[in-house]
């Protein structure tokens, strides 16, 4: 049975849980463990650093502190539409959810890939592995980065059996992946970190006997200080991080009978399956990939590695927004990056708009010291207040002797051509247009409109489909652990197309009905792909709409699909009905059947008398008349 990959850092490890210690001592396993986290911090420390500011951006930080304190007492608005944007991406992956499909491999068998698909389904239900790929999604369309993890837990507190969990990693930056890796889910690294800040209470109470590591100096803010990549910042939190390992070792293979492969299986456990009926066919020497799992906190080792069985890849899966490659250098963003001047457009001009207005009420007066002499102290406080009455002194010497207000200076009108410009620049610079956004745009008709939103799901269809591959890369995992966790004869639950649950029994020898056994999921090779589009209540409310125009341009088909249009329409008891209207439409379709039948048959017996009538002595077809024949001479004797 798998042990438990931890979620939460300080899970307690099994102790059936095979470990590996290191080869070196503890020393050399944390020499190299540090020199690894350092060079994966320093080789992506732009794009974290870019990253980092592009959160702070969304989340509202958007005038520079230089620029704030030259506008002091001045208007400093905020009119925050990038997450606009980041929304709107996010909500087209809501609408086309990606849906995992299983078909059989080596060994594999359809009728257990349709449970392992459901499997997967409920799974992912469990796990609300949706809003796991979405706020994944999100920190890929804010920063560029987001990150998901493929984890077991016990189905219970109090139970024996584990189900396998998808998690989100909420602390993107906490997330460090070997550099060299080339796949962009991180399905080749070798290594890869998972840190994290525990307070120093629950450090001491889960590691007894351990002193925290450095932890005097640093900020827990700075993702990306090298130097500091152990400090946790604060003196009552203790930096501890999930270290991730891909070894390759030598093994042996054996192809068995019933298709399954064995690992190094044990001289015993080869001559048990063979008296089972299922001896091995074939072996060879080839290199495993395991994967161990260990806990540090930079100064010592929490727990030592221990391989994680059923894994063929770090179970940490990331998505990216963009990339690009300049050289060696790797440029990762997504939509914020190049939001941030057009958003900083549109703020100034806000501002200024708003400044110019505010300030018009509060034009200057033009006055002489005569005309404030006794009333200095109404005069000050004409800026702060409204008063209702001026006091002054009359001067001769001014026209008409009294104080006279400077007519405020005209908005400029160019603050108002800035703003259109910084809006649409906005749009421009990540393919969503007004028709995306809901706005009312040029486009009249519903084509114009429908093909204005697919010019702009092109334009960010990039996070689609990198979505896409890194749910593939999820696929592959759990499909690769569910022989390793569903290995015993149990019942569980999956899910149809249709998200209707259903209990199976797995791995039993009695057959589920006759001549059907139970789907083995330890037999066998699968493969894994990814579906997107529509999700199924969309799909069903489609065929509703599509059924309902054909039944109106053809009435005749009614009978035919009234059980159809029953199942998928969303009013209660649209089952019960369908199953009602179900012989009807069964009896219909026979009728239709023989119908065409009969036609065929009349249109074949005429065109077997079209052909007979050309013939000389054949009979007349009936409706056609044959012309005057030759007589007959004599017989020749």
């Amino acid at each position: 049975m798998l042990d438990t990959i931890p979620g939460p850092i300080g899970l307690e490890p099994n102790e059936a849980t095979e470990t590996a210690a290191p080869a070196n001592g503890d020393k050399d396993f944390l020499r190299v463990a540090t020199e690894r986290l350092r060079y994966g911090l320093e080789a992506d420390r732009e794009n974290r650093e870019a990253d980092i500011d592009d959160r702070k951006f969304r989340a509202g930080e958007q005038w520079p502190e230089e620029v704030k304190q030259q506008r002091v007492n001045r208007p400093c608005l905020t009119i925050n539409r990038t997450g606009q944007f980041v929304r709107q991406v996010t909500g087209d992956i809501r609408l086309n959810k990606p849906a995992i499909k299983i078909s059989p491999a080596e060994g594999g068998d359809p009728a257990t890939a349709e449970v392992i698909e459901g499997l997967v389904r409920n799974i992912e239900r469990a796990s609300k592995a949706q809003r796991v790929y979405v706020d994944a999604a999100e920190d890929a369309a804010t920063g560029g980065m987001g990150y998901w993890r493929v984890l077991t837990e016990y189905a219970a507190w109090d139970g024996w059996t584990q189900d396998i969990c998808i998690r989100h990693i909420r602390n993107a930056l906490g997330v460090v992946f070997d550099p060299d890796m080339t796949d962009q889910t991180g399905r080749d690294a070798r290594w890869c970190f998972v840190y994290d800040d525990m307070p120093k209470e629950e450090y001491e109470a889960l590691y007894p006997g351990s002193a925290p590591g450095e932890i005097s100096d640093g900020d827990a803010s700075n993702a990306v200080d090298t130097r500091r990549a152990w400090a946790a910042g604060d003196d009552k939190l203790v930096r501890v991080a999930e270290y991730w390992e891909l070894r390759s070792a030598p093994c042996t293979l054996y192809l068995m009978t019933d298709g399954s492969t064995l690992k190094d299986p044990k001289p015993e456990d080869l001559v048990a399956a063979a008296m089972q009926g299922n001896p091995a066919r074939q072996q060879r020497q080839g290199t495993c990939p395991a994967v161990f799992f260990s806990l540090i906190d930079g100064k010592r080792v929490l727990r030592p590695p221990e391989q994680r069985p059923g894994l063929e890849r770090i179970p940490i899966v990331r998505v990216i927004g963009e990339e690009v490659r300049i050289g060696s250098r790797v440029v990762r963003h997504g939509l914020v990056r190049f939001l941030k001047d057009p958003q900083r457009i549109d703020n100034y001009a806000q501002s200024a708009t708003v400044e110019r207005y505010a300030l018009a009420p509060k034009a200057p007066f033009l006055a002489t010291p005569k005309h404030l002499e006794g009333f200095e102290q109404e005069w000050r406080q004409l800026s702060v207040g409204n008063p209702n009455v001026l006091l002054y002194n009359p001067d001769p010497l001014t026209p008409g002797g009294a104080p006279q207000r400077v007519a405020p200076a005209p908005v400029e009108p160019g603050l108002g051509q800035l703003a259109l410009t910084a809006s649409d620049n906005m749009k421009s610079v990540t393919g969503i247009y007004d028709a995306s956004l809901g706005a009312r745009s040029n486009e009249t008709s519903g084509v114009a409109i429908d093909a204005r939103k697919q010019e702009g799901d092109v334009g960010t269809f990039v996070y689609m489909d990198n979505l896409a591959d890194g749910i593939t890369e999820t696929g592959k995992i759990v499909v690769s652990l569910i022989p390793t966790v569903y290995d015993t004869p149990r019942m569980i639950q999956i899910l149809g197309p249709n998200m209707k649950p259903q209990s199976v029994p797995i791995n039993g020898d009695m057959p589920i009905a006759p001549g059907v056994p139970q789907p083995k999921l330890t037999v066998g090779k699968y493969d894994v792909a990814v579906d997107t589009g529509p999700s199924f209540t969309t799909r069903r409310n489609a065929a509703v709409a599509g059924m309902t125009e054909f039944i109106r341009a053809n009435p005749q088909a009614g009978p035919l699909l009234g059980d159809l249009l029953a199942r998928n329409s969303d009013w209660p008891d649209s089952d019960e009905v369908s199953t009602r209207l179900a012989p009807f439409a069964k009896l219909a379709i026979v009728q239709a059947e023989a119908q065409i039948e009969q036609i065929m048959m009349q249109r074949q017996m005429m065109q077997t008398q079209m052909l007979m009538g050309g013939m000389p002595g054949a009979p007349a077809p009936d409706g056609f008349q044959q012309g005057p024949q030759p007589t007959p001479g004599p017989r020749p004797a």
